[in-house]
């Protein structure tokens, strides 16, 4: 149910079909790859493989020229060890894996779908996604379909405004727990006090 939903986001966020070249570089240990694989399967996608040794800079900004790909999904950190001239045939990037700088944001996303994704790896592929405009603090967007998200305090309540709190994810797409690992999970995944658990 949870890949479901996240191929459902996916089509939502990011502008891809049939004649979409989709850049494959995550390592299929890293949840993006996911993410990758699922541009390309629903949405009929081409998919560039990058070989394993190539993660970043010179060398996968060479692929994504040589190949024409459109679509990237990268990480903050290897989107800026590329060139501009690496990604002329890029309309659309997708980020996530750690945090999104406006800098990176303002260099990258003029003239391009610019996707942010959040979300740990407790949750299938994302458990956020939003679009990115230039001059506008990035941010982490809202829940994908079948998925919650609230701010809640250490007590489980309610956190708005300029309070801080703690992300919490509910739905389909969240793990039910880490095989093998009671004691953890108990201390990690709580009862939703505001809806199913």
């Amino acid at each position: 149910r949870g890949l479901e939903r996240f191929a459902v986001s996916l089509g939502l966020q990011f502008d891809t079909g049939p004649r979409s070249r989709v850049l494959h570089v995550a390592s299929p240990g890293f949840d993006a790859a996911i993410l990758e694989m699922l541009l390309v399967v629903v949405r009929g996608s081409t998919c560039v493989v990058a070989p394993s040794s190539t993660f970043a800079g010179t060398q996968l900004g060479n692929l994504i020229r040589r190949e024409r790909v459109d679509t990237i999904f990268i990480t903050p950190a290897a989107l800026g060890t590329l060139s501009p001239d690496a990604l002329l045939s890029v309309t659309t990037i997708g980020t996530g894996g750690e945090a999104l700088s406006a800098a990176l944001l303002d260099t990258w996303a003029e003239g391009r779908r610019f996707v942010n994704a959040y979300g740990p790896s407790e949750s299938t592929g994302a458990a956020t996604m939003g679009l990115q405009k230039t001059a506008v603090a990035p941010h982490i967007g809202s829940a994908v379909p079948g998925t919650s998200t609230l701010i809640l305090d250490s007590d489980l309540r309610r956190v708005d405004g300029p309070n801080m709190g703690e992300l919490y994810v509910a739905g389909a797409g969240l793990a039910r727990g880490y095989l093998g690992r009671a004691a953890l999970t108990a201390s990690r995944f709580v009862a939703n006090p505001y809806g199913d658990a």
